[in-house]
Order: C-alpha cells, then structure tokens, then sequence
C-alpha cells in the first residue's frame, strides 16, 4: 500500500497538525509513502522538517529513492492556486508519479486535513478495503452544484453520487477501463468547475462506502461540549453548501476528513476523543488498556474491599522473550484479542493471517505505552473473597510497597535493594502480609485485599 500526500500553500495552517497526528500513531513499518510538495512548499525549512517526520513514518529519508520507502517528489511548478483546479492538478500528478513508482501497488489519496482517530487506523482501513474486494473504497454522497436560477443561487441535486477525495484506489489507475469499457480520463482534465471527485465520478466504480470514514469537510472548533462531540463550519463556508456542522458519532469511525485548523488534532493527541471512538486501547473493560497520555498516578491507599484483579495473560507467540505481567505482554493480550476479533467478524480461518499486524502492532505499542500508567484489566468475579486486614507490624512496609507497584512492576531483589532491606527477611515480612511473587524474577503482586 502506498499512501499519497500532496502538499500545496492551501496546506500551510494545518500542515503541523496533520504531520504531528501522522507521527502520533505511527510508524507504518508495512506501507510506502508518495510525498509531493509543491516546490515553494518544499523550500520551506518548517515544510521541508515536516516532510522529513513523514519519511520517517513509514522507514525512509527524504530524498532516499533506494528503499522506495519514502518518495518526495517535488512539483514542477507551484500550480494555480484555488479549489478545485489546484487539487485537480495534484491529483492528476499523483497519478503520474504512482505510475513511476509504485505501478503495482493500491495508493491512499491522504489531504493533510485527514487524521487518523485510533491507532492501527490505516491497518484497519486496508483490511477493510482488500475484504471489499472494490477498485475504489471510501465516503460517498450525492452529488450537487450551485447554480444561478433566476438571479438566485440555488443548490441543484447533479445526477449520481461521488466518492470523496481522500479513499483507496487501485494499481495502474490511469490504465484502467472504466465501466463503460473506455479508459478512465477524467482525471487528467484539469476542470476549473468541478472537483476531480465529481469530475469522475463515474470512472470512480465500483465503490465501496465505508463508515470507517467520517467526511467533515470545511470544519473547525473541534470540542467536546455537554458531554458531545462537536464542530462547526468554517465562516467563509457558501450557506448553501452542505452543513457539517453540530454533534459529530465517530463510532467505530478511524478516520476523519475535513478539518481546517488543529482543534481535531488536539484532542486525539490529548487522548480525549478516544471516548467518542471507542479506542479500545482506553476504554476496553475486557482488556488491558495501554493509555496514550500520561496523567498523574493516583495514590495508592489501603483498600478494605476485594479489588479486582489483573486476567491471566496468555503465553506470548513467537515473542518468548516477553516477561509475564509486563506493559509488553499487556499489550501482546491486547493484540491477541483484537485478531481473534477481527477473525471472527471477517470469516478468516488462517490463524497466521493476522500475524504480521500483531508483530507490528506490538512495535507502534512499545512507543505509546507509560509503563506507569498501564492499567490492570478487570475480570468478573462471583466468588466472595474473605477480607483480612494488614498487620499492624509492618504496615509502613507494606505501604510504601503498594506504592512502588502502583508505579510500576518491581522484581523483589530491586525491591530489596532500594529499600535497603535484606532479601529474604523482606520476603518473608511481605508474604505475611498477603504478597505473592511471580516466576523466577519474583515479581512482586500485591494482596487481594489491598489496591495501588
């Protein structure tokens, strides 16, 4: 999969938030990338910073061809500005370079107003797209124009619908026969009336609209008010294009199209739109959740109640070298599940078939995870656990031990050592009190009586 990135002056004000999202759930150690700035873009040092932490994504340098990882391509020239010719050049030249580059490979068209909303998006969109078994996958609506009647603009209902701009299309795009039986030539004719989008949209077929993808196109103020999310329409927004402005559902949704400045940006990267995502690295109460942001641990304190505690984690698959009960085998059972999931709805019998992802996924883990904050799944329970208190010798022990744990896995000879402590005498005084040790590391596991 190539995924295409055109870079043009229109891009200037939401270019960092575009590259800083991008950077945030990556890298992309599976896919190629096809940059193209413009060439008073690309001599532009901030520009010119940006397209570098693009290359770095997906595991190349700007201006290293040898890997075809990572290909800038500047423009010839700086295309005339203005919607839709601009972004119809563009387009036309991202067709071009896919047929130098990567001729055979499927391409996502990706406009810097266009964020990722939950990590593994763009696995979980390519998945989707090859399952669809369509030439074109992404947003689709009707069609329309504005037109003068009368003296009076109106909006006009066109025939058909198109597929927006950002979506997959296939390999060898140029070449393809459209469904008519004549070649596809819409894209290359630089219309100054109509975007490329609706331009083709009859080459555009078949199409799959996916609800993967959330089309919000002009909008800003992105914010979470009374509990909802929301947004609102740009001021310069024609009153008689579409409104996308109000509450926003992004259930399920893993990728946005449309914002005009950075207030989306903010909130993924602040972790705060993983409610309205479903973000099961957050919010899954079946798994153990690996947090994107980092927040203040809370206090440990002596609980009087049973607290719940933290699922068996499977033995690892090809990752022996994976300790038990650490961020690194959270994140392995997180994994593990999101593939018997993701079998289960998409029929897949071959139990290597998601391995890869899960090999990958677990790289793109170890870079988001705060081993500090990872929280413990919790599992059901119906048994009544009987309550004991603590001694009372040696609570200060204990205490300051629950705090380290709520910090964080320890081993016990670590322990020892920064408490100062003999190793078996404090062995001894915690296995009184409750405290367990796994495996040959003897990490240390609090009572089920106490919670950090």
């Amino acid at each position: 999969m190539t995924v295409v990135i055109p870079i043009a002056y229109s891009d200037s004000k939401h270019l960092a938030a575009f590259t800083e999202v991008l950077a945030h759930f990556g890298p992309y150690p599976e896919d190629s990338a096809l940059i193209l700035p413009t060439p008073e873009m690309a001599m532009t040092p901030e520009v010119s910073r940006h397209i570098e932490t693009i290359c770095s994504c997906f595991g190349g340098r700007k201006g290293d061809m040898e890997s075809g990882r990572a290909v800038v391509q500047i423009l010839q020239n700086d295309l005339q500005r203005g919607w839709p010719l601009g972004p119809n050049m563009h387009f036309e030249n991202a067709v071009w370079f896919m047929n130098e580059f990567f001729p055979d490979q499927e391409w996502l068209w990706l406009e810097t107003d266009c964020y990722g909303t939950t990590p593994y998006w763009l696995t979980t969109l390519k998945q989707a797209y090859r399952m669809a078994g369509t030439p074109y996958m992404g947003w689709t609506e009707d069609s329309y124009e504005i037109q003068n009647r009368g003296g009076k603009p109106t909006r006009v209902l066109m025939e058909g619908k198109h597929m927006a701009g950002p979506g997959f299309y296939p390999p060898g795009y140029s070449r393809r026969m459209g469904p008519n039986g004549a070649p596809n030539v819409m894209w290359k004719t630089q219309d100054r009336m109509y975007p490329f989008t609706i331009a083709c949209r009859w080459e555009h077929r078949p199409v799959n609209h996916t609800p993967l993808i959330c089309h919000k196109p002009r909008t800003v103020n992105w914010r979470i008010e009374d509990g909802e999310l929301k947004c609102d329409d740009t001021a310069d927004k024609n009153p008689l294009d579409i409104s996308r402005a109000g509450v926003v559902d992004l259930t399920n949704v893993v990728f946005l199209h449309g914002p005009k400045d950075d207030s989306l940006a903010k909130l993924i990267l602040s972790g705060d739109l993983d409610q309205f995502t479903g973000n099961r690295l957050k919010t899954s109460p079946k798994a153990a959740r690996i947090p994107v942001t980092n927040t203040p641990a809370a206090t440990p304190v002596q609980a009087t109640s049973p607290a719940p505690q933290a699922a068996a984690v499977p033995p690892p698959v090809r990752f022996s070298d994976i300790q038990p009960d650490t961020p690194e085998a959270l994140a392995l059972q997180w994994l593990s599940e999101t593939k018997r999931e993701w079998q289960d709805k998409s029929g897949h019998t071959d139990p290597e078939i998601f391995m890869d992802q899960l090999t990958s996924g677990l790289e793109v883990a170890r870079r988001h995870m705060i081993p500090a904050q990872i929280e413990p799944a919790v599992t059901e329970s119906t048994e009544e656990v009987q309550t004991t208190s603590v001694p009372p010798k040696g609570t200060d022990t204990v205490n300051l031990v629950l705090a380290k744990l709520a910090a964080g896995n320890v081993q016990l000879a670590a322990l020892a050592k920064d408490m100062g402590r003999d190793k078996k005498e404090l062995k001894d005084e915690l296995a009184a009190a409750g405290f367990t040790f796994a495996g040959p590391p003897q990490w240390v596991k609090a009572p089920k009586t106490a919670a950090a």
